[in-house]
C-alpha cells in the first residue's frame, strides 16, 4: 500500500540519520549526473564538476539536498511542501515543490528516490502510487501539475510515463495529453548580508551592515512538463 505524507523536519533528520537520504542520493546520482544540473553554486568556489561528483564528496551532496528539502519544509507559508511517499511504511521518495495558486498547480521541483525492498525502482510506473501523490497535491487545490527536470535522463524518464502505458485506468494523472516546453530559469544566489557588523568593541552601529554579495549567477534549462489532474 502508498502512502504520501507531509514531510517534517524531524522525519528529515531522522532521516538523514538512519542514511536514508544518503542512499536516496546514491541511487538518484546517475539521473543528476547524466543530465544538465551542475550544482553552480558549490562551483562557485572553483572546484571543477568532476570533482564535486566524486564519490569522496556523495555525503556533502547528500547533506546538501537534505538541507535544499528543508527550505522546502521551513519556507510553507510560501506555499513550499515537502513530501515523502512509503510503501507499506518504506520511505521510497521524496519530493519537494509548491503550489501555485494563480493557476492552481502543483509545481514539482526536485526529488531523490531509492528502489523499493524488491530492489526494483517499477513503482514509479503503478497507478496507485501516482494516485497517492496526485491526491495530496489535489487537497491543495492543483488541478494540474508541471514537472521540471533537467534535460537528460530525467526528461526521458518522464517521456516513457508517457509512452510505457502510465495512462491506466483510474489515474488521477492525465499522462496521455502532457506537453512539453523548454524553458530557462536565471537563479542568483547571494550571502544574507543585513547583519550589523561588530566594532572593536564588540558593538554594531547602523552604518555598519553587512552588505549583500552575490555568490553565483546562472541560467538553468529545464524541460517544462505539464499534464492535468482527472
Amino acid at each position: 500500500m502508498y502512502t504520501c505524507e507531509i514531510l517534517t523536519e524531524e522525519e528529515l533528520q531522522q532521516f538523514w540519520d538512519d542514511g536514508v537520504i544518503l542512499e536516496m542520493y546514491k541511487k538518484s546520482k546517475p539521473y543528476i549526473t547524466g543530465g544538465t544540473f551542475s550544482y553552480p553554486y558549490q562551483r562557485a568556489t572553483g572546484i571543477s564538476l568532476s570533482e564535486l561528483n566524486a564519490e569522496s564528496n556523495d555525503e556533502y551532496l547528500a547533506e546538501w539536498w537534505k538541507e535544499v528539502f528543508k527550505q522546502y519544509i521551513c519556507h510553507r507559508d510560501n506555499n513550499s511542501y515537502a513530501y515523502t511517499t512509503y510503501e507499506d511504511g518504506y520511505p521510497l521518495i521524496i519530493d519537494v515543490g509548491n503550489y501555485e495558486p494563480e493557476d492552481q498547480s502543483w509545481n514539482h521541483c526536485n526529488s531523490l528516490l531509492r528502489p523499493n525492498t524488491s530492489n526494483s525502482k517499477e513503482y514509479l510506473y503503478d497507478v496507485h502510487y501516482q494516485n497517492c501523490k496526485a491526491e495530496e497535491y489535489k487537497k491543495l487545490g492543483a488541478v494540474r501539475q508541471h514537472i521540471y527536470v533537467d534535460e537528460g535522463p530525467m526528461a526521458d524518464f518522464f517521456q516513457r510515463m508517457k509512452t510505457a502505458g502510465a495512462q491506466k485506468e483510474g489515474s488521477l494523472v492525465d499522462w496521455a495529453n502532457q506537453t512539453v516546453t523548454s524553458i530557462s530559469v536565471p537563479y542568483i544566489f547571494k550571502t544574507g548580508g543585513g547583519k550589523a557588523i561588530p566594532t572593536v568593541d564588540g558593538s554594531g552601529t547602523p552604518d555598519l551592515v553587512e552588505p549583500e554579495v552575490v555568490v553565483a549567477e546562472y541560467t538553468c534549462n529545464y524541460e517544462k512538463l505539464s499534464m492535468e489532474f482527472i
